[in-house]
């Protein structure tokens, strides 16, 4: 199975939508948070699949996000339904435990708990990898941020994920939307 994980939209329309449209042939979509305004979900609908949307600490109007998603899930299968987690996320994808959770912290924490294959958090607005000391297999991930533009040296960034062998592509945006991979 191959996920995209990203975070940290902070209301970048044209990132999001270059994200968005690169991403159109991955299984399932796990987003931070920090989505900020509801109209966010209007570009986030059209990833066709599973979405999984933790809350970050940007996000103040979960009631009309709310709304803007369960209009959204009224078109869409029940398999490819947007599932909105509040702040935390755990579950199985592809055979892997996953969590999802908006602070770096805490995800650090979980990440050192070993209670999941992959924990992806954001907030830093930094992308990076943690590496399990033992295999060199990678288990936690900030994806960096689509909206870059919080530093002069930003760069909108998010990452895919392959299930079956663990691998991880950086995914770069830039100022054109033009979106380049790399492994990690």
């Amino acid at each position: 199975m191959l996920i995209a994980i990203l975070s940290d939209i902070h209301d970048n329309l044209p990132k999001l939508r270059a994200a968005i449209d690169h991403i159109r042939p991955v299984d399932a979509l796990l987003c931070g948070g920090d989505l900020c305004s509801p109209f966010i979900v209007d570009e986030l609908v059209k990833f066709p699949r599973q979405l999984h949307v933790v809350f970050g600490n940007n996000d103040a109007d979960l009631f009309r996000i709310t709304q803007k998603v369960n209009a959204a899930n009224r078109n869409r299968a029940a398999e490819d339904q947007i599932q909105l987690h509040g702040e935390f996320f755990e579950g199985e994808l592809g055979g892997k435990r996953i969590a999802l959770i908006h602070f770096e912290q805490i995800g650090k924490a979980l990440v050192r708990s070993g209670q999941y294959d992959l924990v992806c958090y954001g907030h830093t607005h930094q992308y990076s990898v943690e590496r399990d000391p033992a295999s060199g297999a990678i288990r936690g991930l900030n994806p960096g941020e689509i909206f870059g533009l919080l530093r002069a040296d930003s760069e909108s960034t998010f990452v895919s994920y392959d299930t079956e062998s663990g691998a991880v592509r950086k995914h770069v945006i830039d100022a054109s939307g033009r979106v380049t991979s790399q492994p990690v």
